[in-house]
């Protein structure tokens, strides 16, 4: 089957079905709809240019605490670009809400990038579009879990990690212990608050709400006000995780 068979089918001219193949966006989505579903219909694969696969997709969330602002992050592409690089992969850096979530127009994204395998930095426990494109190219999620075909994981035990920094602190005779957290829709955050909070009930001390602050200041000024106001309340912790 080739691309004017395809267009037969849909009743559309090749070149629409091209522009669908592309992703191109003057298309309707009735228009769109139509075509996919005769390309997922008859199993139509489009012939690319190309076999070879020498890219490694990188994808990131964009937000305001993104690759760019991120220490971690920023050290995990290092090592990911080194790695890729000795194996004859160029890496390719994307918003993850660029990708397609449709399987099929993610096979031709990518050929079309001519990715062979696909690394996700940030996703939150939420996002199982992943789960929806699974079994094109192998994927690998840094700090998140989700099952899949070709889906697998790379997580630190952030639990146990939690867990283990709390005991250190309750074995020095800490018991008013802060918190500093991140967005706790990363798997990897939830876990670390998990663990301070269950290691807290386990030694008998109430969990504290005010104990917890947000990680993502940006200033002195703004931690000093945070340490006055448990100044005002009396709740100055002895440590901090």
């Amino acid at each position: 089957m080739n691309i004017y068979e395809i267009a037969k089918l849909a009743n559309v001219s090749p070149s629409t079905v091209s522009k669908v193949i592309n992703g191109k966006d003057e298309i309707s989505d009735a228009t769109k709809k139509l075509v996919l579903e005769v390309i997922r219909e008859y199993d139509f694969h489009p012939r690319i240019s190309t076999n070879i696969s020498d890219k490694i997709g990188v994808f990131f969330r964009k937000s305001e605490y993104s690759v760019f602002t991120s220490p971690y992050m920023n050290t995990l592409l290092i090592g990911l670009s080194d790695y890729f690089f000795d194996w004859g992969y160029d890496l390719l850096l994307m918003p993850s809400n660029k990708i397609p979530v449709d399987k099929q127009r993610f096979l031709v994204f990518c050929h079309k990038q001519r990715m062979g395998g696909g690394v996700f930095l940030d996703l939150h426990a939420e996002d199982d579009y992943v789960q929806k494109i699974d079994g094109i190219i192998p994927m690998v999620t840094i700090n998140a879990q989700f099952a899949g075909e070709q889906m697998y994981s790379v997580s630190s035990d952030d639990y146990s990690g939690a867990c283990k920094a709390m005991q250190l602190l309750l074995d020095m005779g800490h018991r008013r212990i802060g918190f500093a957290y991140i967005d706790p829709h990363y798997q990897a955050h939830s876990q670390r608050l998990k663990g301070y909070k269950d290691m807290l009930t386990k030694n008998g001390i109430a969990v504290d709400n005010d104990l917890l602050f947000d990680a993502s200041i940006t200033s002195e000024r703004q931690f000093q006000m945070i340490v006055e106001n448990w100044e005002r309340m009396g709740k100055l912790p002895t440590a901090i995780i």
